[in-house]
Order: C-alpha cells, then structure tokens, then sequence
C-alpha cells in the first residue's frame, strides 16, 4: 500500500463529472445577478488537475431562470415608475422610463449569461414525448411512482422534464466516462430521481456536492496510487522472470559481485575462519514493494526497490588459534552461517492516465547491506540478526520462487 506521502504526490487519474442543477441553485436574491449567483456556484468546486466538471442544466431550469429574471426586472421596472409618477406630481412634470423593458432582450441575458460562464444547456426536448405524461401519470410510472405523503407535494410537468433529461444524461453518460451528480433541495424529487435512475448522486445542496466531488478526487487518488504500485510491482515480477531483459541481466550481475568466491568477502564473521562457500549453491531471492521517491512530472516517477539475496555458506579452513597455527579440534563441526545482501535499486518509468508503466530505466544501485548470521552451531547464533521477512528499513519483502538465481549467477 501506498503511504500518505506518496499519495499526496501522485496525480489521479483523470476524473469527469456532470453537474446537472435544479432551479434552487440558480435562483438569485434581490440585490445579486445571474452572473453573480452563477460563479459562486462554481467557486464552490476546487480547481484540480485531472478533474474535469460540467455544469449543465435542464431546459425547464434555464426557462425557470427566465421567468424569475423577468418578474424581478418587472418589479423594479415597476418600483422606477411609481417613483417616477410620485416625482412627477411632486414636481408637476413628466419624469419616467424612457423606455419599458424588452421581454425577449431580457430573456436573452440569461442565456448569454449562462453560456459565458459555460453553463450547458441540456435541450432534450426531442427525446420525451409529452404525450406518454399522462399514461405515466395515470399510472403511477416514473417518476409518478413515488409515493408521497398527505399535504406533500407531488411530482409536477415540470418535474417530469427534468426527469426525462437527467435520464437521457444518464444513459449517454455510460459512453462517456462521466459521473453524474444532480443537485436539488427538493426531497420528493430527490427520492423519485434516486428511486428510478441508476447511476448518478444526488445532492440536496452545492455545499454537499461539492464535497462529494473533493472525497472522490481524494479517494481516486489513492485508489490510483494502489494501482500504479500494484503495476510496478507486476512489471519487477515480468523484468525478472526473463534472464535476457537488459534491467534483469544488470539486477543479477550487480548482485553477483557480492556472492563471488571462493573467498567472500565482508561476512563480518569471526577471523577464525579464512574461507567461506556454499553449503548447496541454492540461492533465496527476495524483493521489496516498490516505493515512490520522486515524481518528476504528472508522469515520470522515480522508484527505489530493495533485492535480498541470500545464500548458506560452511567455513571450509580449520579454525586458527594464535601464533600456533591450525590445531586438532577435539570435537569438529563446520559453522554455517546465513549471508544476505540487500541492494537497494532506483529505477525510472513512464506513466499512463490508467496506471500503466513503460519505458522502464534502471538508474543506478544503492550502497548495499550485507549481513551475516551464524546458523550452525546453536551457541553462536546472533539473535540481533534482523527479520528476514523484511528490510533494515521495514519494508515488508516478498519471495520471487520462479527466478532461477542460481543458474543466472553461475553463468
């Protein structure tokens, strides 16, 4: 598993979202614009890299929007002239509008408005046929099939568009690799839309949706982040299980300088023993999940991996004792000892949006850590020897059973 850092440092994947709103979210106050209410409603969406988010809104909303608009240019219109007819009596002259508002011109403004701040608008009109309204309502089909309780309102025309248009969404959206996300304050429409769509989140606030959308970019990108270890992990196992691949035949011979004999060189063991070999010749090879050191860019990640290889070996001299020289053991044996090399490898790689590596690169190999642990006889076992289930470090190692190490090292 990825940890918290190299989760913060990763760019998800790509991640797309429909947000189809209901007129509450639109709908602005005295004293504010269309425009206003509009940026606010996409200020609440952080801005990040590999998220993508429509905003979209049903034809009846955006004819909502024009009505409201329209009575609230009526009413100060309205406002303007009464003052105006109160001034001119004050005044005993003709003071009012030069002219009354354009219906049409001020409609327009909304959709203007809308399309400014890349607002689709979803014009499905041609996918519903109003004449299946009333056999659906009839007969208590979606979305009449709610049910609702006494002196609670029920599903209106108006509604039933808006129904139809978000399904249709839903269904294209399946091609499209889009989640949909439907946002409205009304809880009967929200139980007919949850009820009979599949598919898609609905929210009852911009506040809420917006921190949908902040989990999901969060939780993608450790989902990503799992992906992409999971894969490099993978692509090791593919490296290695093929003795001609350029990264595996470097891998092994780096690792041979450290098992070449028949002297082996910084055992750490007792002087007593000039020489040391291999008890079978058999090798255990070991590898640690891939972590992530650096990201150069959105996709070129820079990895460090840990490789054990281990082997027994027997002292093959006779034990010395001081200026005498070698001396009759009353009761021989043969130490065995365990000897292990950590080797720290940096490799490079490329990234796709879907989590695949290529042109894999090995970088260079780290210090390594060579460590020795009496096996034979019993009292001179070192218990201070580390786990063998995992790195000085504590990464966690895993057994590669079908490399063939030993053949590799001795060719």
């Amino acid at each position: 598993m990825p940890t918290p850092k190299e989760e913060n440092k990763i760019i998800s994947r790509d991640l797309r979202f429909s947000i189809i709103l209901d007129t509450c979210c639109l709908a602005f106050t005295k004293g504010t614009t269309i425009k206003e209410k509009a940026e606010n409603v996409k200020n609440k969406f952080l801005k990040k890299k590999n998220l993508e988010i429509e905003f979209c809104i049903p034809e009846v909303v955006k004819i909502e929007l024009q009505k409201f608009f329209w009575n609230q240019v009526l009413e100060t219109y309205k406002k303007y002239d009464d003052s105006a007819t109160k001034l001119k009596n004050l005044l005993d002259k003709t003071f009012s509008a030069k002219s009354k508002p354009n219906k049409k011109e001020v409609l327009e403004i909304v959709v203007k408005t809308l399309n400014l701040l890349d607002f689709r608008i979803l014009i499905n009109r041609d996918k519903i046929e109003p004449d299946c309204l009333l056999d659906e309502a009839c007969w208590k089909k979606p979305p009449f099939n709610v049910p609702s309780e006494k002196n609670s309102r029920t599903i209106g025309i108006e509604d039933y568009f808006i129904f139809k248009t978000i399904e249709y969404e839903a269904t294209a959206n399946k091609d499209d690799n889009k989640e949909l996300i439907f946002v409205t304050a009304d809880n009967i429409f929200k139980e007919a839309i949850e009820t009979n769509i599949k598919d898609i989140t609905v929210e009852t606030s911009i506040d809420e949706a917006a921190s949908f959308v902040n989990v999901r970019h969060k939780n993608n990108s450790k989902l990503f982040a799992k992906t992409i270890i999971n894969n490099a992990d993978k692509q090791i196992d593919r490296i290695l299980e093929n003795p001609k691949n350029e990264i595996a035949i470097e891998l092994l011979t780096q690792i041979r300088k450290y098992f070449d004999g028949p002297n082996i060189s910084g055992l750490g063991l007792s002087a007593a023993y000039s020489s040391w070999h291999p008890v079978t010749g058999e090798y255990n090879f070991y590898k640690s999940d891939p972590i992530i050191k650096q990201i150069e860019d959105e996709n070129k990640y820079i990895w460090k991996s840990v490789f054990r290889c281990s082997q027994e070996l027997e002292a093959t001299s006779r034990p010395k004792t001081g200026g005498y020289g070698y001396i009759e053991d009353p009761q021989p044996f043969t130490p065995r000892v365990k000897y292990q090399v950590d080797l720290p490898v940096f490799w490079k790689s490329t990234i796709d949006k879907k989590g695949n590596l290529y042109n894999v690169k090995l970088l260079k190999t780290g210090k390594p850590e060579i460590i020795s642990k009496y096996i034979w006889p019993q009292d001179e076992m070192d218990k201070s020897f580390p786990d063998t289930d995992s790195t000085a470090s504590g990464q966690p190692l895993e057994e590669i059973p079908k490399l063939n190490l030993s053949t590799h090292l001795r060719n």
